[in-house]
């Protein structure tokens, strides 16, 4: 469950307890979180809007998205009483997509154990971002991976344990996605939502997500990813069924990541590995 948004709580214990998970991550957020738990404006905005649209991730990047910068609690308190009506717009229409690219460095060597050529598919893909395992190049604590795209980003991660690392990108000849609201690279306004997503005081992190935006946009068509209704996934009727372009290759090995930041529930995996050792990254 997202911290922040246990149903169980009410809005300003919700706010509470968000603000310990910021602690030691991001500081703009834990102070900002923490003050909401005390302000009666901006509660009572909350509690205008439907349960799903109350968490703090959600109001903090729409307050970021139409500020243009992370506001203090006074700035926010003005947002949501002179400006309710814009802020409340955005809520509604929006959702908390993130999508770190950072995660394929975990998952790299467990694809390297499968056989090639790959076929990926994602569930609760958002941009698609973590689908691009090819084109990144990786860091593993000085063991480096080339990949495809040379001004990708370099992804880096400190391996612990027998970590079985490869010693070059896997083969991918078809990758697609599947997302309750998907995001088009190509949209600035839509990679504008998703670096508001990008908590502040997190390092390289939106840097690193720019990075993997230019890098989506640099090959448009490799990556297909489809809207979905909630929990509505037939496996016996996948959305490419009928579409001999769109459809993955008979010879290619179907993997889904198993992201723990899926928004749809997944069904009929096709495989599913983890890494045999813990990393960081």
């Amino acid at each position: 469950m997202e911290h922040g948004h246990d149903p169980g709580l009410g809005v300003a214990e919700n706010y509470l307890a968000f603000a310990e998970e910021a602690r030691g991550r991001s500081p703009a957020y834990e102070s900002l979180a923490a003050s909401v738990a005390q302000d009666g404006v901006v509660l009572g905005f909350l509690g205008s809007l439907p349960p799903d649209k109350r968490q703090p991730n959600l109001l903090f990047a729409a307050a970021r998205y139409l500020l243009g910068g992370t506001p203090d609690p006074g700035g926010l308190r003005d947002l949501a009483s002179r400006g309710r009506d814009e802020l409340a717009g955005v809520l509604l229409a929006r959702r908390t997509q993130t999508n770190e690219p950072a995660r394929c460095a975990t998952l790299l060597p467990a694809l390297a154990l499968l056989p090639r050529p790959l076929a990926l598919i994602e569930v609760g893909a958002s941009a698609g971002l973590t689908l691009l395992f090819d084109r990144y190049s990786y860091d593993y604590a000085g063991h480096r991976i080339t990949g495809s795209d040379p001004a990708a980003p370099v992804l880096r991660s400190e391996p612990h344990g027998p970590v079985p690392l490869p010693d070059r990108v896997p083969e991918i000849t078809w990758r697609a996605g599947l997302d309750l609201n998907p995001l088009d690279v190509s949209d600035d306004d839509e990679m504008r939502w998703l670096s508001c997503l990008v908590w502040p005081g997190e390092g390289d992190r939106e840097q690193r997500l720019a990075a993997a935006v230019a890098t989506a946009r640099r090959s448009p068509r490799s990556t297909t990813i489809w809207p979905v209704s909630p929990n509505v996934i037939s496996p016996t009727a996948p959305p490419w069924t009928g579409s001999t372009s769109s459809s993955p290759p008979a010879s290619a090995d179907t993997f889904s990541p198993p992201w723990p930041s899926s928004t749809a529930r997944r069904q009929d995996r096709s495989a599913a590995v983890s890494p045999s050792a813990s990393m960081s990254g």
